[in-house]
């Protein structure tokens, strides 16, 4: 996006400086602030930029601006899910690299609150560590994977590793976790308040939970499936979106359905505005071709509004402020906004930004606001 509207875009970034990117998975907004917090995966970072794509501060693997500098921090390895609390600002954070399987609680400001995971607490082998206060915490370890049979709480095991596998809130004020056949609950502090189990959906050996969203009611969307099958988990050639009530409570499903006879199709975000609409992020796969597409979704009577042109590849979304919705263009190195008004009446000039040198396609935030059609 262009800087206050001036036409001028934001400067391109190098992949490790503050404000770029480097395989971003996922985005979320703070409520109170309007704030983005992106998941800035193989930086091992977690950033926040204002709601105009502007730097404001980073956690975890941060270098300074000349580079030589690395900024001291918690040590986070391959975030690939964020979450904020709204009220509080706290950012949770999933982390799902070779040797992590965890979530972890952090302040706004990146002080570590609490990691959850089987086996992250070394002293008691349980699943959650206490309070730190400094990092390198004895008691604090590494969790690990649950098995296919392991429903334990904090035994995580993420067959899929980014985008809309957590989200904070609903009148329960929960904290609700996306896995494999399941969605687990936790409360702010970090203790286990039940599970979704999604069994019961038809679902297959290895399916999990693609994408999750909540809406202020509480009621979760969900996404079951195979990875990167193209498929739900009944073997359909299409998605389902399972609502349930803040109890669990199967609502219903909206059905994803493609526009090619023939081809599947493949979620990979969902995000709720908080008044009835849901906007699904995703690509539809042919023989020999395989094309992304947005839908925006009217939550009571399960029909589509709208459609949109999604970026070429894109993992997470989350609605802000004035019905702003924020894409983690994964490949294309940016957090894209769209907007639903015509770019014209935001932006004198709204052209792309451009890389800042050949090869580095990062930026902060893209120029190329679309149009809900």
């Amino acid at each position: 996006m262009c800087e206050e509207y001036s036409g001028e875009c934001l400067r391109a970034k190098p992949s490790s400086a503050p404000g770029g990117f480097k395989y971003l998975s996922s985005v979320s907004v703070d409520a109170e602030s309007g704030d983005l917090v992106v998941a800035d995966t193989a930086n091992d970072r977690v950033q926040r930029l204002s709601s105009m794509g502007q730097f404001k501060d980073a956690f975890g693997s941060m270098q300074a601006e000349d580079e030589t500098e690395s900024r001291p921090g918690p040590l986070i390895r391959s975030p690939s899910a964020v979450a904020v609390e709204p009220g509080s600002g706290d950012v949770y954070v999933l982390e799902s690299s070779a040797t992590d399987m965890r979530v972890d609680r952090y302040t706004p400001a990146g002080g570590l609150l609490w990691a959850a995971g089987l086996g992250v607490n070394k002293s008691t082998g349980g699943g959650l560590c206490e309070p730190v206060r400094r990092l390198g915490a004895d008691s604090c370890g590494i969790g690990r994977p649950s098995s296919a049979e392991d429903f334990a709480p904090y035994a995580f095991k993420f067959a899929q590793y980014e985008g809309d596998l957590l989200a904070f809130g609903g009148e329960r004020r929960l904290l609700y976790v996306g896995d494999e056949h399941r969605v687990q609950e936790f409360d702010s502090a970090g203790k286990p308040r039940g599970q979704l189990l999604l069994v019961s959906l038809g679902g297959a050996q290895g399916d999990t939970v693609l994408a999750l969203a909540l809406d202020e009611q509480g009621d979760l969307f969900v996404v079951y499936g195979e990875p990167e099958r193209g498929g739900g988990g009944n073997g359909a050639a299409g998605e389902q979106v399972y609502e349930f009530g803040p109890r669990g409570t199967l609502r219903g499903s909206i059905p994803i359905v493609p526009n090619t006879v023939g081809s599947t199709v493949e979620v990979t975000g969902l995000a709720s505005d908080g008044q009835g609409r849901l906007a699904v992020i995703g690509g539809e796969a042919t023989a020999s071709d395989f094309v992304r597409f947005g839908d925006l979704y009217d939550v009571a009577s399960k029909t589509l509004m709208s459609t949109f042109v999604p970026p070429s590849d894109s993992d997470g979304i989350a609605f802000g402020a004035n019905d702003y919705l924020y894409v983690a263009a994964t490949d294309d190195q940016e957090v894209t906004a769209y907007s639903p008004e015509p770019a014209k009446q935001l932006l004198s000039s709204p052209t792309r930004c451009e890389p800042a040198a050949v090869g580095d396609s990062a930026v902060a935030l893209s120029c190329a606001l679309q149009v809900w059609q």
